[in-house]
């Protein structure tokens, strides 16, 4: 995994903060695009809550394979802690491991359409995990640019040098007995908005006519 640039936090941080700040766990979605950028976000965000907030601990969902051992020595890299497991190998073990630590008061940081795709599908499975855990799910969203995109399934983005990145939070959603699909449907829209909203905060600063200063 390339090393992503610093993202800055914008717009609707305002009730993560507060899922933070409270004892319970949580759960943090984000498209399996943004990937080289969130680890970065993730210690950013925490960074601008401390001292006041202790650091909740990131249980990050990585797959039981080689690529997956080298992602997770990364994730390790930023203070998320990994837990190896997915639908094919493993999966029930880090499902459990995971739903321990979200009612622990954890945050667990899930790629809801891993580990092959398709692109952009959210995975009932992970609605399911938050619905048996009880715990809010929180949409997030980053894009890059310059950037450039991969031609693999996920279109994965990738910060070139100087990038401007930008990581934005939407509002919590709680399962509350929705069924899976709709919730996922919902999810799935949240996530989209995000992504569109971190994409247009990095073209208006970067926009011509802008001064350094209103970058």
């Amino acid at each position: 995994m390339p090393a992503p640039a610093a993202p800055r936090l914008k717009a609707g941080t305002e009730p993560l903060r507060a899922l933070a700040e409270r004892p319970g766990g949580f759960m943090l979605v984000f498209w399996h695009e943004c990937l080289p950028m969130m680890p970065v976000a993730w210690v950013r965000f925490w960074a601008t809550l401390q001292p006041e907030t202790d650091r909740k601990e990131g249980l990050a969902l990585v797959s039981r394979s080689r690529d997956g051992t080298m992602i997770s020595s990364v994730l390790a890299g930023y203070g998320l802690t990994p837990v190896a497991g997915s639908s094919s190998r493993g999966g029930h073990e880090a499902g459990r491991k995971v739903l321990r630590g979200l009612r622990a008061g954890s945050v667990a940081v899930i790629v809801p359409d891993r580990p092959r795709g398709p692109r952009r599908v959210f995975s009932e499975g992970t609605v399911r995990l938050a619905a048996t855990a009880r715990v809010p799910i929180v949409p997030c969203g980053a894009y890059a640019l310059p950037s450039r995109r991969l031609g693999s399934w996920d279109q994965m983005i990738l910060p070139l040098p100087f990038a401007r990145c930008v990581a934005v939070v939407g509002n919590p959603i709680t399962p509350d007995g929705q069924a899976p699909g709709v919730l996922a449907h919902e999810l799935a829209a949240s996530l989209n908005c995000a992504m569109d909203e971190a994409a247009a905060h990095c073209s208006a600063a970067r926009a011509p006519g802008r001064s350094a200063a209103e970058r």
